[in-house]
C-alpha cells in the first residue's frame, strides 16, 4: 500500500471510533444501552500496513438500576438477556420498559412481546414458551372444589342432649361459614356444624348450603395428640348439591387435616375455597425477582400468568445489534441458552427498575479526543505526503 494508503486506513480507523464514541455518548441515557468499542487492528502483513477497524463489540458491564413508579418495568441484575418475539423471530433485549398493549401482551415500545414459560389453568408452570398475555379479567367462573379449614375444636367439649337441627345452636358445638361459587360463578353460603359424639376425640360434621342441611353425616377421630387421625389426610367428601339457577351440580371436599382437637374453646383460624366467580377486573401485576408472573384481580384471586424466560449466550460481544436497542443471534455469538432467572447463568429480576447505560461520559470524552487527534495526525500526514510529492515533481521538473 502506498503511504496516502495507510494514511487513509488510519482516518478510517479513526472516523470509525469517532462514530462509536458519538453513538455511545447519545445512548448515555438510553435504559439498558451497553457501551460499545471499536476494536482498532492494523494490517500486519508488509505489503500493506496501515489500520481498520476489525469489530465493533459490546460491553455487558452491569449498569445502575433506577427505581420507577411501574411495575412492568424490569431490571436484570446480573448475566442474561429478556426473550423478545419480533413478529416471530426472537430477539433479545437488556432494557426492560415493557408496558400491556390492547390484547393484554407485554411488549416494549417497539412492540416486541416478552417471553415466558406458560402458566397452564391451574397456575402451574410448563416447559411451553410463549407470549406473556394478561387477561383483564378473570376470563370465566370456576366453580369450588375445596374448602379448606383451619380450626380447633375444643377438647372438652361434651355431646349435645339435642338431635342436630342447624336451626338449633344447641345441637351443635361449634360452626364455621365460607362463601363458595358454582359452575356459573354464583355466590352461595356454605355452613359446617361440628357435634361432639361420644366416642372419645370423636365428631360428627354436618354441612348446609343456602340455608338447606345436606343429607348425611361425615365423622372425625383425632387422636392423643389432639391431631386428625380420621379420615387419613383429613378429606371428607359432601353430598352433591343441587342449585335451581342451572348451574351444574357442586362436589365438594372439606379439607380438614390442619384442624385440631385441644383444650380451649373452639376458634376458627382460617378458612379458604378455591373457587372464583369470575369477570373481576385486574387491579395490578406484580413479577418476582424469579421473573414469575402475578396477576391480581377485584375479587382478591392471584393468578401466575407464567415466569419470564432468560437467555445468554456462550460469547454475548458477537451478537448482532439491530435497531431498537435489540440484538439477535450471529455465528460467533452461539445459540441462546435459556433458564429462568436467579438458575444457573442467569441474574435476578428486579421489578419498578430500569438498568441504565453503562456509559461513562468520562471515558467516552477522553476516546473522543484520541480519535480526534489520530484522525488529525493522519490528515496532517496525507498533507505532509502531498507536499514531499509536490517537491519532487517540482525537483524533476
Amino acid at each position: 500500500m502506498s503511504l496516502f494508503d495507510i494514511s487513509l486506513s488510519g482516518l478510517n480507523a479513526a472516523q470509525n471510533r469517532l462514530r462509536t464514541t458519538a453513538n455511545n455518548i447519545a445512548n448515555s441515557n438510553t435504559p439498558g444501552y451497553k457501551r460499545a468499542r471499536a476494536e482498532v487492528v492494523d494490517n500486519a502483513m508488509p505489503a500493506r500496513g496501515g489500520a481498520r477497524v476489525a469489530s465493533v463489540s459490546s460491553q455487558y458491564a452491569q449498569g445502575q438500576l433506577d427505581l420507577t413508579d411501574n411495575s412492568l418495568d424490569l431490571a436484570i441484575t446480573g448475566p442474561g438477556f429478556f426473550r423478545l418475539n419480533d413478529n416471530g423471530n426472537a430477539v433479545y433485549a437488556r432494557a426492560g420498559m415493557f408496558h400491556m398493549d390492547a390484547q393484554g401482551y407485554l411488549a416494549n415500545s417497539s412492540g416486541m412481546r416478552l417471553t415466558a414459560y406458560q402458566a397452564d389453568a391451574a397456575g402451574n408452570l410448563t416447559s411451553q414458551l410463549g407470549d406473556v398475555r394478561i387477561s383483564a379479567t378473570v376470563s370465566a367462573p370456576r366453580a369450588t372444589t375445596q374448602v379448606t379449614v383451619n380450626a380447633n375444636l375444643d377438647a372438652t367439649a361434651t355431646a349435645p342432649a339435642a338431635a342436630f337441627n342447624a336451626s338449633n345452636a344447641a345441637s351443635y358445638n361449634f360452626q364455621t361459614a365460607a362463601t363458595v361459587q358454582d359452575s356459573l360463578g354464583v355466590n352461595h353460603p356454605l355452613s359446617v356444624y361440628y357435634v361432639k359424639n361420644a366416642a372419645p376425640g370423636g365428631w360428627d360434621v354436618y354441612a348446609a348450603a343456602d340455608g338447606n342441611t345436606l343429607p348425611g353425616v361425615s365423622s372425625m377421630q383425632f387422636d392423643s395428640t389432639g391431631a386428625l387421625a380420621v379420615p387419613a389426610g383429613g378429606a371428607l367428601t359432601l353430598p352433591s348439591v343441587n342449585f335451581s339457577n342451572g348451574a351444574a351440580p357442586l362436589n365438594l371436599t372439606l379439607n380438614m387435616g390442619a384442624t385440631t382437637q385441644f383444650a380451649g374453646p373452639s376458634s376458627l383460624n382460617t378458612i379458604t375455597q378455591d373457587g372464583s366467580t369470575g369477570g373481576a377486573g385486574l387491579t395490578g401485576v406484580a413479577i418476582d425477582r424469579q421473573g414469575t408472573v402475578m396477576a391480581r384481580y377485584a375479587d382478591g384471586k392471584v393468578l401466575t400468568v407464567g415466569r419470564v424466560a432468560m437467555a445468554n449466550f456462550a460469547n454475548p460481544q458477537d451478537l448482532l445489534a439491530l435497531d431498537g436497542g435489540v440484538v439477535a443471534e450471529s455465528a460467533g455469538s452461539g445459540n441462546a441458552i435459556l433458564g429462568s432467572a436467579g438458575s444457573s447463568a442467569f441474574g435476578q429480576i428486579q421489578g419498578g427498575a430500569l438498568e441504565s447505560s453503562n456509559v461513562n461520559l468520562d471515558e467516552e470524552l477522553v476516546d473522543l479526543l484520541r480519535a480526534k487527534q489520530a484522525y488529525q495526525a493522519n490528515a496532517m500526514m496525507i498533507r505532509t505526503e502531498s507536499q514531499v510529492l509536490g517537491t519532487l515533481f517540482k525537483a524533476r521538473a
